[in-house]
């Protein structure tokens, strides 16, 4: 693809055309071996072995093996220019790959096929399209306490806390931190389309944008206790990481579990307003009923002091 090109502050891969090749290599076919091996600025493959074959206007490495970090990756990655144009493909398989330490404790594993085209490096990554699948680990999320919304539930059912959705969530983060929660192992597809890498499994879902390395998780938390009425929502807490990949930012979303709180607690306040109401009603019918009375007493007063006075 030619020599290095500079980077734009803040992004990965270089918006400049691939510069011109350095000419067409003879064809060959060498086997590698190497303790280490850079094959990107961000990549380091240990222990790795490969064969790099070449031909005109193609690149390919092979037969690859090679450790990452505490994962291992194998398969091939074939490189051709055409012009200006550059085209990748490749198929490759990691296996025990840990996540980010600030999402989930777990490890996977990816069988993936790939390819792109393009004039530059970004150009390439913006391209990448193709599908994997996934086998993850038992995850443990920590801080993640799986019983923590019916807690904060029963305690807004019994007007322990202020009504409105900071109470609610400032509530749910403090219940949060009492536990962890463990999500069974899986298997998920992963689509690659746009240099973007979308995996859907069952309570969990997330993207890893390669072209940026931003990536967004979100975990539908079990919400267990908590019962809505035929008209309101079902409630849901979902658990969102946003930001770089090795410094996502944990976020809580629970507009559902909010709106049948807020619903309840203003049912509550109906019914003690109405209960309010008959009450100052029922003084008020009992204080009329009272004044008659005393009317009565005193006209009866007056008209015995009356025939007392005339008894003629």
């Amino acid at each position: 693809m030619g020599p290095s090109l500079s980077t734009k502050q803040g992004e990965l891969w270089s918006d400049q055309p691939f510069a011109p090749g350095m000419g067409d290599l003879p064809r060959m076919e060498i086997k590698l071996r190497a303790q280490e091996m850079v094959a990107l600025d961000q990549l380091s493959l240990g222990s790795a072995s490969l064969t790099f074959t070449s031909a005109p206007g193609l690149v390919s490495f092979t037969q690859l093996d090679a450790l990452m970090g505490a994962a291992r990756i194998n398969g091939e990655v074939s490189l051709r220019r055409d012009g200006a144009n550059g085209f990748l493909i490749g198929k490759l398989t990691t296996e025990g790959v840990p996540l980010p330490s600030n999402f989930a404790d777990g490890s996977f594993a990816l069988d993936s096929e790939f390819t792109s085209s393009g004039r530059s490096a970004q150009s390439l990554m913006s391209g990448l399209a193709g599908t994997a699948r996934l086998r993850l680990s038992a995850l443990r999320f920590n801080a993640l306490d799986p019983s923590a919304p019916a807690r904060v539930f029963a305690e807004a059912e019994a007007d322990k806390l202020g009504i409105g959705e900071a109470a609610y969530l400032s509530a749910l983060r403090r219940e949060l931190e009492k536990g962890s929660f463990t999500l069974s192992q899986r298997d998920a597809l992963v689509t690659l389309a746009g240099g973007v890498a979308r995996i859907a499994a069952p309570q969990l879902s997330a993207s890893l944008d390669l072209r940026t390395m931003s990536s967004e998780a979100r975990l539908l938390l079990p919400v267990q206790g908590v019962s809505a009425r035929p008209q309101e929502p079902t409630p849901i807490v979902a658990i969102v990481w946003r930001g770089p990949l090795q410094a996502m930012k944990r976020e809580i979303e629970g507009a559902s579990f909010v709106t049948v709180l807020v619903a309840h607690a203003l049912e509550r306040e109906q019914a003690r307003m109405q209960s309010l109401d008959e009450d100052i009603a029922e003084r008020a019918s009992m204080a009329r009923r009272q004044r008659g009375f005393e009317f009565l007493r005193r006209r009866q007063r007056e008209i015995e002091q009356y025939l007392q006075q005339n008894p003629n």
